[in-house]
């Protein structure tokens, strides 16, 4: 399950809590929210193994345009040789091969620029969706780590109250 569904899970285990009167607290069943945590727990590294795949795309992109540049930069020598030996204007076939040359250079550099692009883009991606889940999280289980505090405070103060009135 994905984290963010996780997270709305909790926040219906919340929702449907028996509500406190007076001190608008909600007692939530422990062993439901920490099934949740659990599943939670279970689910980061999935969202983990999802970003080292990202990054193991990115890396076969760059080997793809690390090929295709060889091949073009091949295939451009290839032309050359053959426009040398062929051809009466050598001057001409000199020039030629170099702007394949260069165009060859050109497009295998913008490919590995626009691969390491979205590679970090990815990765920035699913760092800030780390980032936001595990801060709303945190936030979350403050909430509750409160809303504990307070409910142990109201019972401790009624215990109070009822052993000094007896």
């Amino acid at each position: 399950m994905a984290i963010q569904e996780l997270i709305d899970q909790l926040e219906n285990i919340i929702a449907q809590g028996s509500r406190l009167p007076l001190v608008g607290k909600v007692v939530v069943s422990m062993e439901e929210v920490l099934a949740v945590l659990d599943e939670i727990r279970l689910a980061v590294p999935d969202e983990m193994k999802e970003a080292r795949h990202i990054l193991k795309e990115r890396d076969h992109l760059l080997a793809e345009a690390q090929r295709e540049s060889s091949r073009l930069l091949s295939d451009s020598q290839e032309a050359l040789d053959a426009r040398i030996r062929d051809s009466e204007m050598v001057k001409l076939a000199e020039e030629r091969s170099r702007e394949v040359l260069k165009k060859a250079q050109a497009e295998a550099q913008a490919i590995l620029e626009e691969a390491e692009t979205q590679a970090r883009t990815a990765k920035l991606g699913a760092d800030q969706y780390a980032f936001d889940v595990l801060y709303k999280l945190e936030a979350q289980l403050a909430g509750f780590q409160n809303a504990v505090r307070n409910g142990i405070e109201v019972l401790e103060r009624d215990n109070t109250k009822a052993s000094h009135g007896n």
